[in-house]
């Protein structure tokens, strides 16, 4: 999947972002009702953050006292599934 993320009044520019994932999942069969599921994905969303701390008077307006970020998220599930 690909989008958007928002930092939610972070201040980071811009305050829209990229934001992607990848996932993979597999069911495994115990019977015609039950079977077990394993899941997991990936998230990864990039922003530019001010170097400097709020209120320090040095806005991130240029490349020069600003630096990229990248977060990754990662989760894993596992469950248990009715087929009715």
């Amino acid at each position: 999947m690909i989008g958007g993320e928002h930092t939610g009044g972070v201040n980071a520019s811009p305050n829209i972002s990229f934001a992607g994932g990848v996932g993979v999942g597999i069911d495994y069969k115990l019977s015609p009702r039950f079977a077990l599921r394993m899941s997991g994905d990936d998230i990864a969303s990039s922003f530019v953050a001010p170097v400097y701390p709020a209120g320090s008077g040095n806005a991130c307006t240029t490349t020069s006292n600003c630096s990229a970020h990248e977060r990754r998220n990662s989760r894993a599930s596992f469950g248990l599934v009715y087929k009715f």
